[in-house]
C-alpha cells in the first residue's frame, strides 16, 4: 500500500469541523441564555429544545452546515443534520441541511434565522413541550423570539494544516476523530486504491 497516497492529499482534504454549541440570546429573561439540547422523537428525528445545558454539536465551515452523528446498530453512524421540518428545528437524518454561517459575533444565521422562537405545547410526538421550550420558524400567541447564537469550542475535530499523521482506513479516521469531506473520503479511496 502507498501510504503517501493519503499523505499527499491530507492538509487539504480534510473538512474545516470544529465542535459548537448553541445559545438562544432573547430580550426575555425566560429563555435567554438557554442552550439548545436535541431530544429524540421519531426514527432518526431529534427535535430541539432550550434547557439549562447546550450539547455539544459538530459545524463544517467548508459546508456551512451543524450536525451530529448518531450511533446506529453495528458500530454505524448516520449523520442528523440541523434542518426545519414542519416548523420545528431538528436535527434529522432527512430534509434539506440548512446553510449557516456563523458571524464574529456568534450570530448564527441561515434562511429564516430571524424567524426563530421558543415555543410549549407544539404537539410533538412525546410530548416533551408540554414542560420544554421546545424551537420553532413560526410565531404564534405564546412564542417568544430569540437568536441563535454558537460557542465554538477549542477542540476542532478536524485536523491542521501542520497534522502529518498518516490514516489509511475509515476505521482509523473513526478512532481518531478526524472528520472527512467529500474531498477527504476521495483522497483516502485514492490512497487505498493505490
Amino acid at each position: 500500500m502507498k501510504a503517501f497516497s493519503v499523505l499527499s492529499f491530507a492538509s487539504t482534504a480534510f473538512a474545516a469541523i470544529s465542535n459548537v454549541q448553541l445559545f438562544a440570546s432573547s430580550d426575555d429573561s425566560t429563555i435567554d441564555g438557554q442552550g439548545l439540547t436535541s431530544t429524540h422523537e421519531g426514527a432518526g428525528i431529534n427535535y430541539l429544545f432550550l434547557g439549562p445545558n447546550a450539547q455539544t454539536l459538530q459545524y463544517d465551515s467548508d459546508d456551512q452546515t451543524i450536525f451530529t452523528d448518531l450511533q446506529i446498530a453495528g458500530g454505524q453512524t448516520a449523520r442528523q443534520s440541523f434542518v426545519v421540518e414542519g416548523g420545528i428545528f431538528q436535527l434529522s437524518v432527512s430534509g434539506t441541511p440548512l446553510t449557516v454561517q456563523i458571524q464574529p459575533d456568534g450570530t448564527v444565521s441561515f434562511p429564516g434565522s430571524d424567524s426563530v422562537f421558543a415555543s410549549k405545547n407544539i404537539n410533538d410526538p412525546n410530548n416533551f413541550s408540554a414542560t420544554q421550550f421546545a424551537v420553532i420558524d413560526h410565531a404564534t400567541n405564546e412564542t417568544i423570539p430569540f437568536t441563535i447564537v454558537a460557542k465554538l469550542l477549542n477542540n476542532a475535530t478536524a485536523p491542521s494544516n501542520e497534522t502529518t499523521s498518516v490514516i489509511t482506513t475509515f476505521e482509523g479516521a473513526a478512532a481518531t476523530n478526524v472528520g472527512y469531506g467529500a474531498v477527504g473520503v476521495a483522497a483516502v479511496l485514492a490512497g487505498l486504491i493505490l
